[in-house]
């Protein structure tokens, strides 16, 4: 074989072998979702110069020195947070609960970028924002990709400069940080150059390096030298999944609804508060379970009216953040009971379908016990002229077990 068509091959299955081998990071692996806690600790790092990148690259950061100041970056809804009205492209916003600090982000399957950046770590609000939208990442991300962006960027409502950004994803490989190693890891580095508002001359502003991987919400490592005084290093110490509740559904159980669920990621979760309704809109909470260290939950609901219902979950955050699960519909037993009329004034009286007799307790708002019969039968009325108005719990107990309906006295 001659020689030149061998180089050729070894160089074509080289890079075969190198294309099917790197990671290729998508939105869905990498875009912060709401419920995320990411933990990073900053150093002030003595690096001169950034490893290399290129394929199978080993980035050895596992011996940044010391901790200068920690904090936690938990994901939520831009809804309602502090100036949220100015960067109407974000949707989820990452806060920092040391610092004050909420960075908007605009995340779709095409990309996630920064809208802006509100502050309040000295005591005076500073709103920053982008027009479009500054990219940090475009997917999806795979190594050679290279992409540049101009930006205008807004002080406190005033134009202050444009931003020309610079992204290549420069290498792929294995990063080793302080407390784990990561694989399939991509490198992207980003150069930014500024031309302030009154200048139009650009000048060096800041070269970052971000190390992402899919699976992880955010980035493992970011290298920064935006102040010239080094490279400064963030790095990623815990990272905590959103909750995820990966089945909801309710059966008859000893003749009541019982209510099965799983949920993933619960380190953040409190509790589980159940709620019930009639109507599949109005919804009221019947009870809460705690969260525990397994993934599997249930309830009994032992008053349950016999109608069809509706139940969800509300998830109860240790921070305070709620969001309610899937809703999931359970028809009434087989054997359905009706009061009529309803309301009710003179007297009122229960269909039994079956024909054979029941017992049936009658209850008032304030669960006083109004009416009592061990062998009801649907021949059977009810005075009802002397109760007071108001809503009424009425039980029945048959073979099957119990039933509740509600009613009212006009």
């Amino acid at each position: 074989m001659p020689q030149k068509l061998l180089q050729f091959l070894i160089l074509f299955l080289l890079g075969t072998t190198i294309a099917k081998s790197q990671p290729v990071i998508t939105a869905a692996g990498v875009n912060p979702q709401f419920g995320d806690n990411s933990f990073y600790n900053y150093v002030i790092s003595s690096i001169s110069n950034p490893d290399a990148g290129g394929p199978q690259a080993n980035w050895d950061y596992s011996n940044l020195p010391l901790v200068l100041f920690s904090d936690t970056i938990r994901f939520t809804l831009t809804t309602g947070m502090p100036y949220s009205n100015i960067f109407p492209y974000s949707n989820i916003v990452g806060v920092s609960l040391n610092n004050t600090y909420y960075q908007y982000l605009e995340t779709n399957n095409d990309k996630i970028s920064i809208s802006g950046i509100y502050s309040n770590y000295s005591g005076s609000p500073i709103t920053v924002s982008y027009t479009p939208s500054l990219p940090l990442m475009k997917f999806p991300m795979f190594y050679g990709k290279t992409y540049t962006d101009t930006i205008l960027e807004t002080d406190d409502a005033v134009l202050y400069d444009t931003i020309f950004c610079t992204s290549s994803v420069d290498g792929f490989g294995t990063l080793k940080l302080p407390n784990a190693t990561y694989t399939d890891v991509l490198r992207l580095k980003q150069t930014e150059m500024i031309a302030p508002i009154d200048s139009l001359t650009p000048i060096s502003f800041s070269t970052k390096y971000l190390f992402i991987k899919n699976g992880i919400h955010g980035q493992l490592l970011e290298l920064d030298s935006t102040d010239g005084t080094g490279w400064q290093a963030g790095y990623l110490s815990d990272f905590i999944l959103p909750i995820e509740i990966t089945s909801f559904k309710a059966t008859w159980q000893n003749k009541m609804p019982f209510l099965q669920w799983t949920a993933l990621n619960t380190q953040n979760t409190q509790a589980f508060n159940v709620q019930r309704s009639v109507d599949g809109i109005n919804f009221s909470t019947i009870a809460q379970v705690n969260a525990n260290a397994g993934a599997s939950y249930n309830y009994q609901d032992p008053n349950a009216p016999n109608n069809t219902v509706y139940y969800r979950l509300q998830h109860i955050g240790k921070d305070g953040q709620t969001f309610y699960s899937t809703t999931v519909q359970l028809t009434g037993s087989s054997k359905q009971y009706v009061v009529f009329p309803n309301p009710a004034k003179e007297a009122v009286q229960v269909a039994i379908p079956s024909g054979n007799p029941v017992q049936l307790y009658v209850y008032s708002e304030a669960g006083k016990l109004i009416y009592h019969n061990i062998n009801y039968t649907t021949t059977t009325l009810i005075a009802t002229s002397a109760w007071s108005k108001g809503n009424y719990v009425l039980r029945i107990k048959d073979s099957d077990g119990w039933k509740t309906i509600q009613f009212e006295k006009q």
